[in-house]
Order: structure tokens, then C-alpha cells, then sequence
């Protein structure tokens, strides 16, 4: 995952820029300490002597001017790389906060494109003319929409990686029943509720919340769009590992196509995600899925498809 964020982990601007930052608050502390002495021992000088009395004054006097120019230059550069300093993590804040925005957003407006594609298809039972007319143009709009996002999200990728993931104690029950609530909606345009399965609750786990919420919300869209009508997408969740915990989506329809080289039955394949399912992109996902270093595979026993992700329980460095 490309990273041209100056201030991330590894990008050598950062080094850069604390360089320039504390070297020159330092050495201006320390010349400044320096200055404060010299001032005090030539202001004696200059008020008990005279320059032919001590011929080290004048000397004296151009090292008190230099260390004073000389702080005063470190001091400016220090502030200057620290407004840029600050204005690079602003931009990155606010590049993250619009991709993720965008991402989320295409979601719903996506759910609105399955049901003006029900209504079309007929599975809501026959429709006028009239309804008909009104329902195309509802499409078509809802599928420019959809397609100015998808730009604005290419533009955005054009920034590089922007996750950064920092876990902390998470509650997971809280974590599903959120991430639940965020898809209910979509998932009612086809006629579909979100259950609950078994979850496990004695076991710690540490995440980064807004992320991992963002990434289920995006796994229960494609199990809502791969499922049937009338149907109920669970999700569950219980320990794989000693370190690891597992999340699952099980729901009833179409099962998720890897790429070619993936196991018909089960595989830990996160180079072969598929970038899309219908017209949910999933980019934004696997890269949240990525820096927090899990995992993604699928199980079919038909009629039953399952989604799963793996995800560390603790220990991970923050800011991966």
C-alpha cells in the first residue's frame, strides 16, 4: 500500500522535519543560555572598562551580536517548519475524513440503487407506466451519484494509503450491534434483517473502532447485495486463535467470487479480493483490512455463504 503522507511512519520528510524542528529549538535553547551568560560578564566590561583596558571587548561584543542572530534564525526556522508541520497532518486529516466519507456514503446510495433495480425487475409485483418513467429517472440519478463518487474516491487515492490504524480496548458486542444498526436500512430495501449468532464476550481485544465499523458495514452491504429477499444476514464473532479473533457474516444467496486462483472451499486470500461486488467497491476495506494486519476468506455450504475476517486481539503497534 503506497504512502506518500509526509508525516507517516517511514517517509523520510518526517525525519526531515523533526530535524529542522527540534535541532533548532534545542540549539537555540542552549545559545540563548549561552547568550544570557556572555551578557551578563560583558555588561561588566563595558561598565568598569574600557576597550583599551580589555582588549577582549570588542570580541566579546560580535559573539554576544552573532549568538543573538543566530538564535533569532534558528528560532524563525523552527516556527516555520512547524506551521508546515502542522498544515501536512491537517491536510492528511482531512483527506482521510473525505475518502472515508465518500466510501460511506456510496454505501446507502448504492442501497437505493438495488431497490429502484427491484422495483424494476419485478419483484414487487407489476408497475404503471407512469411509476415505471418515475423509476428509470430515479435510477439514472442515483447512478450518476454514484459515479461522482467514484471519482472523487479515485481522486482520493491518488493521495496514497491513508489508514492509520491505532487499536484500543474495544467492546465487540457493541462494535456488531453498531455496525448492524448502520446497515439495517440498506439491508430492509430487500427486505432482509440483520440477526446476531453466537458472540463471544470473555476475551479482550483491542481496535481501531471507526475503522473495523467501516470495514463490517462494508462486508454486510456485499453479503446484503449477494442475499436473497426475504432472508437474514447474522453475524458472529469467537475466538480462532490464542491471538486472533474471528468475525463472520453468514447469509443465504449468491456466494462471493474470489479470483480465479482462490479455493473453491476456503482461503486465506487477501491478494485476491475481488475490488467489487456489484456496484459496492470494497478498495477502502482491504486497505483497513491490511494495516490492521487480518485476514479475509470465505466459506460456502449452499445455501449458506460466510464472510470471514480475522483480526489481532492485542499486541499490535498503533499507527500501523
Amino acid at each position: 500500500m503506497k504512502n506518500n503522507d509526509p508525516l507517516s511512519a517511514g517517509h523520510p520528510w518526517k525525519h526531515i522535519l523533526r530535524k529542522s524542528v527540534l535541532g533548532p529549538l534545542l540549539a537555540g535553547i542552549l545559545l540563548a543560555m549561552a547568550a544570557s551568560i556572555l551578557l551578563t560578564g560583558a555588561s561588566r566590561a563595558l561598565v568598569e572598562l574600557t576597550p583599551g583596558e580589555n582588549p577582549l571587548l570588542p570580541l566579546t561584543v560580535f559573539i554576544i551580536i552573532l549568538i543573538v542572530l543566530l538564535t533569532a534564525t534558528f528560532t524563525v526556522q523552527a516556527v516555520y517548519f512547524h506551521i508546515i508541520a502542522v498544515h501536512l497532518k491537517n491536510d492528511r486529516e482531512k483527506s482521510v475524513f473525505v475518502r472515508m466519507a465518500t466510501d460511506t456514503i456510496r454505501t446507502p446510495v448504492t442501497g437505493l440503487r438495488w431497490l429502484t433495480e427491484l422495483f424494476l425487475s419485478g419483484e414487487f409485483g407489476a408497475i404503471s407506466g407512469a411509476q415505471k418513467e418515475s423509476i428509470v429517472n430515479m435510477d439514472a440519478a442515483i447512478r450518476r451519484l454514484i459515479n461522482l463518487l467514484d471519482e472523487l474516491l479515485k481522486v482520493m487515492r491518488m493521495s496514497g494509503g491513508l489508514v492509520h490504524y491505532n487499536p484500543t480496548a474495544a467492546d465487540l458486542t457493541a462494535l456488531l450491534k453498531r455496525s448492524a444498526g448502520d446497515m439495517n436500512a440498506v439491508a430492509s430495501a430487500k427486505l432482509q434483517r440483520i440477526g446476531f449468532g453466537q458472540i463471544s464476550t470473555d476475551v479482550d481485544i483491542w481496535l481501531d473502532e471507526p475503522l473495523i465499523r467501516h470495514l463490517l458495514a462494508a462486508l454486510l452491504g456485499a453479503a446484503v447485495r449477494l442475499g436473497d429477499l426475504n432472508t437474514t444476514v447474522v453475524l458472529h464473532a469467537e475466538p480462532l486463535e490464542k491471538d486472533d479473533i474471528t468475525i463472520g457474516i453468514t447469509y443465504t444467496g449468491q456466494p462471493m467470487l474470489l479470483k480465479k486462483d482462490a479455493d473453491a472451499e476456503a482461503r486465506h486470500a487477501f491478494p485476491n479480493l475481488p475490488p467489487h461486488v456489484g456496484d459496492l467497491d470494497l478498495t477502502v476495506s482491504w486497505e483497513i483490512l491490511s494495516a490492521a494486519q487480518g485476514r479475509f476468506w470465505t466459506k460456502h455450504k449452499d445455501p449458506e455463504h460466510t464472510l470471514f475476517i480475522s483480526l489481532p486481539r492485542k499486541g499490535m503497534a498503533r499507527g500501523v
